[in-house]
């Protein structure tokens, strides 16, 4: 189960490790040599060279096709605008898959023509969550999952990579980043809440100590020249803001200024997200709520309601006065000397990134990046010009989808929605938003639901448009529940109800499921009534006997203090009186989590517990392991979605991948077989093909024809198969037999398979 590992790591200097320094590429050197991803995706038609990774893949079956990288988005981490040799440049870095061809990529962009400038390759990450400038003028990023910290230099245009954050940990995710005194860079690390601090004057990053320990991460911190402390905002359990004086250095001397008794509601949230030291206040964002305190933590405004967002507040015209992205994207600005909000005009419709504002000419502007790109704005008039930033590059698949008419989509982490071109050919445009992780179709529309408060949403395909956001209408969230991540889904056909299963929030172990009417448009979250300090993963309707069965898990939120509970529970719940009338442990001795659940013809229910296959009888009220299909959960480490299984309508099989492992299950003997490893998520269309990923990769299983003689229908069946690409499945016939289909194939590929299915098929 998820535990929190609570520990104080002393204060130690230690040498860099891993130095590497890579030169960035001016403009045209970069578009050939890196090949910027185009806006839409593209893939790796079959006599191109694959990658490695992909022939591995490949290599375990025959019935195996690469469909390439169908999630194409655009994810950027936040940015640096600045002026660096009299010319506007903004500096962040987009996400991409390690050790792909894509990695995650530093870019620079000219912000009054948009044009990508230069560009460097980070080989082994995969993103970037925080990014800052230091007093000397370079740029900072701390990186996933590799936990390294990188450094580029305007002046010689090279970018660095400094090493491994803390090389006496395997994991220090790096969510908070801020310039110090000195040209020094403090990093904020999840788990425990770790501070450390980088000197460029010895190369080496010291670790300071953890903040607060019941809080795991550090996401805002700003550094208050003034004071010479370091403001840091902790987070998970309950949001707190301390500062650290002496340089930021002295945590044992911190004193905290801001908590939920200080700030009443600031407990509702989750983290303090960002935080600046600007006009001579703290700024804090947490949960789209801006918090503005003086530098002892007094509250100077502070409502308790959405209002704000972005990345960052930046100084204004003048020394009281700052201006931040308003919800709806009204760049604002405040004056701290009356205490007054003043919108300026310029309306970005999405959030602030960076900016700096300059005099020039006697006109206050300001030159900036936001979600869609760099602009230029006239802090006087209301006047500005965006320019899109066009970088896109493939991201990992999260989930897979079934969707109306037979269509089958492809979700991207941490954001991006693609329909899948089934031959691989020309997959879609990518929906640039959202972190969507289940869905069921409904009266010809996708029904969605996505992580962040476990939002639902519904997609009409009639009306779909990738470019446009709005074409996904938000229905509901279980933000008031304290839900987060929508695992699970399924549609009771007969009662005409969507069922969302959800783990909690940050810091939560109290997970949940909603009842949607999409006639009335009204839901209703079940929680603890379901089952305590329980989190939902998967749901299944059994139209055999109307009951809904429920796979739940330990893990709730990230952060979470483990419960007393010991083994995640299969459930069955009647949707008539909402109760919940069995709960069941499936596996002797109980299992961490229960996903994967499906429903058979027959009424009995399939699923997984950790590694080991079972099925459930409601008839008989047993439940029967019948294989092994993955490994155990390994201890302290979190798990949510695990297993996913399909019924196959191709050869009544079940499929199914669990722990990086493909496989196929006779649901008549509960027999498994591995087919492949190396693939997470999975789903089946209509005709009863597979559909895998593997990263940013997409892969089809074309399932094969079972054959069963070598009479006329057969021989029609097999040539009209063949000819679609699909192989034979002849392991129940005799030797003679199985020649012929040899032969016949090889008939078929030589071009012969019109004449046949002529002479056959009539």
């Amino acid at each position: 189960m998820a535990t929190d590992d609570l520990r104080t790591a002393p204060p130690s200097a230690r040498p860099r490790r891993g130095r590497r320094t890579w030169t960035a590429l001016v403009a045209a050197a970069a578009t050939a040599a890196l090949t910027i991803a185009p806006l839409t995706p593209t893939h790796a038609a079959p006599d191109e060279d694959l990658p490695p990774r992909v022939e591995e893949r490949l290599a375990q079956d025959e019935n195996l096709s690469h469909l390439g990288t169908p999630v194409n988005s655009q994810i950027g981490s936040p940015s640096i605008t600045q002026e660096d040799n009299g010319r506007w440049m903004s500096y962040q870095v987009f996400k991409g898959v390690a050790g792909s061809e894509a990695p995650a990529t530093f870019v620079a962009v000219d912000v009054e023509t948009g044009e990508t400038v230069q560009t460097c390759l980070l080989p082994d990450s995969e993103g970037v969550r925080n990014f800052d400038r230091s007093s000397d003028g370079k740029i900072y990023w701390a990186t996933y999952y590799d936990f390294h910290l990188w450094q580029y230099d305007p002046a010689t245009s090279t970018c660095n990579d400094l090493g491994d954050i803390n090389p006496d940990e395997t994991l220090d995710h790096a969510f908070g980043l801020t310039a110090g005194p000195d040209g020094t860079m403090f990093i904020g690390t999840y788990p425990d809440s770790r501070l450390h601090v980088y000197d460029p004057a010895t190369d080496q990053i010291e670790t300071i100590g953890t903040v607060h320990a019941p809080d795991g991460y550090i996401h805002g911190m700003s550094y208050d020249e003034a004071s010479d402390s370091l403001i840091v905002a902790t987070g998970a359990a309950a949001p707190t803001i301390w500062k650290i004086p002496n340089g930021g250095t002295d945590i044992d001397n911190k004193v905290l200024i801001a908590d939920g008794t200080t700030v009443p509601g600031l407990d509702d949230t989750d983290f303090v997200q960002r935080l600046d030291v600007v006009a001579d206040r703290i700024v804090a964002l947490s949960s789209s709520r801006l918090l503005i305190l003086d530098l002892d933590g007094k509250v100077e405004y502070w409502e308790n309601t959405k209002n704000a967002m972005g990345y960052r507040v930046i100084p204004g015209p003048t020394e009281t006065t700052f201006l931040y992205s308003a919800n709806g994207g009204m760049l604002t600005l405040y004056d701290t000397a009356t205490q007054e909000f003043t919108e300026t005009g310029i309306d970005l419709d999405v959030y602030l990134s960076s900016g700096e504002v300059v005099d020039q000419d006697g006109t206050m502007m300001i030159q900036g990046t936001d979600a869609s790109g760099v602009f230029t704005g006239n802090l006087e008039t209301g006047e500005f010009t965006r320019h899109p930033i066009e970088f896109r590059q493939p991201t990992l698949i999260q989930k897979l989808f079934h969707g109306p008419d037979d269509s089958i989509w492809a979700s991207g982490y941490m954001q991006g929605l693609a329909i899948v071109d089934p031959s691989g050919e020309q997959h879609g445009d990518t929906l640039n938003v959202g972190q969507y992780e289940s869905a069921v179709v409904r009266d010809g529309k996708l029904y969605i639901a996505h992580y962040g408060n476990a939002r639902v949403s519904v997609i009409d395909p009639e009306t779909f448009d990738p470019a446009d956001p709005s074409t996904v209408k938000l229905l509901f969230d279980g933000v008031a529940e304290g839900q987060d991540r929508p695992f699970g889904m399924a549609y009771n056909p007969d009662r005409d109800e969507i069922y969302v299963g959800s783990v909690a929030g940050y810091g939560k172990t109290q997970g949940g499921m909603a009842v949607y009417d999409p006639v009335t448009d009204e839901h209703t979250w079940l929680t603890d009534d379901l089952a305590v300090d329980q989190n939902v993963v998967s749901i299944a309707y059994n139209p055999v006997d109307q009951m809904v069965y429920i796979g739940t898990t330990l893990d709730g939120g990230l952060g979470s203090t483990p419960s007393d509970q010991t083994a995640g529970k299969l459930l069955v719940w009647d949707p008539e009186t909402q109760e919940v009338v069995k709960e069941i442990d499936p596996i002797e001795g109980g299992r961490e989590g229960i996903s994967g659940l499906i429903v058979g013809d027959d009424g009995r229910v399939w699923g997984v517990a950790e590694e080991a296959l079972f099925v459930y009888d409601p008839e008989t009220g047993e439940s029967t392991r019948t294989a092994t299909v993955a490994g155990r959960y390994t201890e302290g480490t979190t798990y949510w979605a695990w297993a996913y299984l399909h019924h196959s309508a191709q050869d009544g099989m079940i499929y199914g991948t669990a722990g990086s492992r493909f496989f196929r299950i006779d649901p008549s003997t509960g027999e498994s077989e591995q087919i492949g490893t190396g693939f997470g998520w999975s789903a089946v269309d209509d005709t009863g093909d597979v559909y895998l990923s593997s990263g940013a990769d997409l892969y089809k299983y074309t399932v094969p024809q079972a054959v069963t003689g070598t009479d006329r229908d057969q021989k029609c069946l097999a040539v009209r198969s063949l000819q679609d690409g699909r192989q034979l499945d002849t392991s129940g016939l005799i030797r003679g037999e199985q020649s012929f289909y040899d032969k016949l194939t090889g008939r078929v590929a030589d071009g012969k398979g019109p004449a046949l299915e002529a002479a056959w098929c009539d």
